[in-house]
């Protein structure tokens, strides 16, 4: 009787707990501990990713109080979606913190911090100040003399082509403008006659360029590029002067489709800063991470004097880029 008694008591206790899905009653009929055999491992559970989390052993989880040292401190160092290889949902960090992961196959993304161009160039000279300046005390009787001491000296063709001979006593070379003092590039400067790459404008068709590259930006591999912005920090000593002729990237040996130049002039008096391009401009081209890193990638910036006749000057001090793009992993 006492056993059917008993009997009785834990059938009643399994049909109240099972609505419950608990386990009611050992295997001898007595009541038993909710959630299966304590202490012999509660279980896997899935992690996005193919991963799995197990507490082993009744261990406190990673992360848990049971890490705890004095004062409530902890060595725990929690891990990220991308650590974890999760994506698509919930995970834990290992330290007590869920993660709301990305969705699988999502990408994330991402802006490179502000780079700095640390060379530059005329794209119509390669020679020296001095050499440039050692131009004008060339004479000759046609422009052939002037293109051939322009050449000999680091001249391009195009460059040396825009030389005039002015006929004077004697008569002279007169070679096509080039920007000068290039170094003003590598830092900061306040006063533009002094701290800038400089060109003088005059009223001819050839229009050097100041190539600036070496902008170190290491994206990473996977990037795919979504955007490209340059900023230019630039001066004019006369308001109504000066004006873009070009600004285009450089990808390999080739300037960009599209030029971003703008109809704006330079403000004379103190370096102002003007960007061209944004989170979603690509320049008329499609990029690589590869070809972001190469040191050749640069940009080409050309100025163009407004009015025809007499001169102005343009400055340049620093050139910066910054890159919008995507990536498989996010933090």
């Amino acid at each position: 009787m006492r056993r059917s008694s008993a009997v009785s008591v834990c059938f009643f206790a399994i049909s109240i707990l099972s609505l419950l899905n608990l386990s009611a009653c050992s295997d001898d009929g007595s009541p038993g501990a909710p959630g299966g055999s304590a202490g012999q491992g509660g279980g896997s559970a899935a992690l996005p990713g193919g991963g799995s989390s197990s507490a082993g052993d009744g261990a406190a989880p990673e992360g848990d109080a049971g890490e705890a040292g004095i004062a409530g401190e902890t060595s725990c160092q929690p891990r990220s979606c991308a650590d974890l290889g999760a994506c698509g949902g919930q995970v834990q960090d290992g330290c007590g913190h869920v993660l709301e992961c990305a969705p699988c196959g999502a990408t994330c993304a991402k802006t490179t911090a502000v780079a700095y161009s640390r060379a530059a160039r005329s794209a119509g000279f390669s020679g020296t100040d001095q050499q440039y300046t050692e131009l004008y005390a060339v004479t000759c009787s046609s422009i052939g003399d002037c293109a051939v001491a322009c050449a000999a000296r680091g001249g391009s063709a195009e460059m040396c082509a825009a030389s005039e001979c002015v006929m004077s006593s004697p008569n002279y070379c007169l070679p096509a403008t080039a920007w000068s003092n290039l170094e003003a590039l590598s830092s900061k400067g306040e006063e533009p006659s002094v701290d800038g790459a400089t060109l003088v404008l005059v009223a001819l068709p050839y229009h050097d360029a100041l190539v600036a590259d070496h902008f170190q930006l290491a994206l990473p591999a996977d990037a795919r590029i979504e955007g490209i912005e340059v900023t230019v920090r630039r001066a004019a000593d006369n308001a109504d002067a000066a004006v873009d002729d070009s600004v285009r990237l450089i990808k390999g040996s080739h300037l960009s489709a599209t030029d971003l130049s703008s109809p704006e002039k330079w403000r004379a008096g103190p370096f102002s800063e003007v960007t061209y391009g944004g989170a979603s401009e690509n320049w008329g081209e499609t990029w690589t991470a590869a070809d972001l890193n190469q040191g050749d990638f640069g940009v080409s910036l050309s100025a163009r004097y407004t009015q025809t006749a007499g001169n102005a000057r343009a400055y340049v001090d620093l050139i910066a880029m910054r890159v919008h793009y995507r990536t498989s992993q996010c933090d």
